[in-house]
């Protein structure tokens, strides 16, 4: 029984590596600018899967990571960091609307995508609710 809940693991695995291989552009974003925020309190483990979904988007140009928690250091969890990354180490604990005050700090954006610690959408699915969104501005998404 064991056995086979490895072989699901790695199968899982296999899908997610398969699925951000290739980076997920969108048509036309109209010379919009967007920034992932995601906000991390008590799952770290998740933290590196989560960015490296965002990152598979061509049309997010920034990612930033906000740790809610001062008792954990997320960069051993995030792996290399590039460019389009930046992590905000909180020195205490914050409620979840900080996100909004994150996002006032970045003026130079239009779009924000707010993500917890526990949400994993893949890249297609962020580019069909972008898409949707841009076509539809006043639609809530």
């Amino acid at each position: 029984m064991q056995v086979k809940k490895v072989s699901r693991r790695l199968e899982a695995e296999l899908l997610f590596r398969k699925y951000l291989r290739r980076p997920y552009r969108l048509e036309d974003h109209r010379d919009a600018r967007f920034c992932a925020i995601v906000q991390s309190y008590k799952r770290p483990q998740n933290i590196n899967r989560i960015v490296r979904i965002l990152l598979a988007c061509e049309f997010i140009d920034q990612v930033i990571v906000t740790n809610n928690n001062p008792d954990i250091d997320l960069r051993p969890y995030l792996g290399r960091a590039g460019d389009r990354l930046t992590l905000v180490q909180q020195t205490e604990k914050r409620p979840p609307a900080w996100r909004y005050e994150i996002a006032a700090q970045h003026p130079d954006y239009n779009w924000f995508i707010s993500l917890d610690d526990d949400v994993f959408p893949f890249p297609k699915q962020l580019g069909l609710v972008i898409t949707g969104l841009l076509e539809n501005p006043i639609a809530p998404a």
